[in-house]
């Protein structure tokens, strides 16, 4: 995640496809979303704890959306989004 948001700062070009800043920011993002799956994914593996692996779920959308927003994106689209 540290890494998403050192990108995001770096990167505020925003998130549409029609730019190549746009197409990276968007694949720094997807790449946040699969990173923050596998690891609330292991800590249910680990701990068997589902309150555990939402937190970790919960911390992956806030910096999502943190991160959106920084890229360019409206607060509420990278709300929406990030649901």
């Amino acid at each position: 995640m540290d890494d998403t948001a050192a990108a995001a700062k770096r990167a505020s070009g925003g998130v549409e496809t029609n730019s190549e800043v746009g197409r990276k920011n968007r694949e720094v993002l997807n790449g946040l979303v699969r990173d923050t799956k596998a690891h609330a994914q292991a800590v249910l593996e680990r701990t068997q704890s589902e309150d555990q692996a939402a937190a970790v779920t919960e911390r992956g959308r806030a910096a999502f959306i943190r991160s959106a927003v920084a890229m360019g994106a409206s607060r509420r689209r990278a709300e929406e989004v990030g649901r």
